[in-house]
């Protein structure tokens, strides 16, 4: 016996994906949940020189991913922390993580201890919302707010 179990669920924003909520949304974006993959996106620029193809792939693989969730009728995918779309993706956006770093090692040393301080920045950011994310909704109107989002960084860790 065959059960589809999305029944009566759709591609609600297809005409208008939501692509700026499943990138920087309080809530679950992306890039504001794991902001080290805005380096990722800057590595996968730089291997587009050295190897068009591959990052050609990257690209369209990123692109086409996050423009089918944001067209989905849940485009943040429900109480996560950061958008669990991408997950699957990692070990291919890793490519372009480390032309990143292959650039970098070709830089100044003022260059790469910059860059390597906002490495761990983005990480310890992460980090920091990780430990500190607990609950789904942690307003009444279902919403999260930069408010909500700052107190998650400020407060201590659970």
């Amino acid at each position: 016996i065959v059960s589809y179990s999305y029944a009566g669920e759709s591609f609600l924003y297809f005409s208008n994906p939501k692509l700026k909520e499943v990138w920087f949304a309080f809530e679950n974006g992306w890039f504001t949940n794991n902001p080290i993959h805005l380096f990722t996106l800057l590595g996968m620029l730089i291997l587009g020189r050295e190897k068009p193809q591959r990052a050609l792939g990257l690209w369209m693989a990123f692109l086409l991913v996050s423009y089918l969730y944001a067209s989905w009728w849940s485009y943040l995918l429900g109480c996560a922390f950061g958008h669990r779309g991408f997950v699957d993706l990692y070990p291919y956006f890793a490519f372009g993580l480390v032309a990143f770093v292959h650039f970098l090692n070709q830089q100044s040393r003022a260059i790469r201890n910059l860059a390597y301080l906002a490495f761990f920045i983005c990480v310890a950011f992460n980090l920091k919302l990780i430990y500190t994310y607990d609950t789904c909704w942690p307003t009444q109107d279902q919403h999260w707010r930069l408010d909500i989002f700052w107190h998650l960084l400020t407060s201590p860790p659970n």
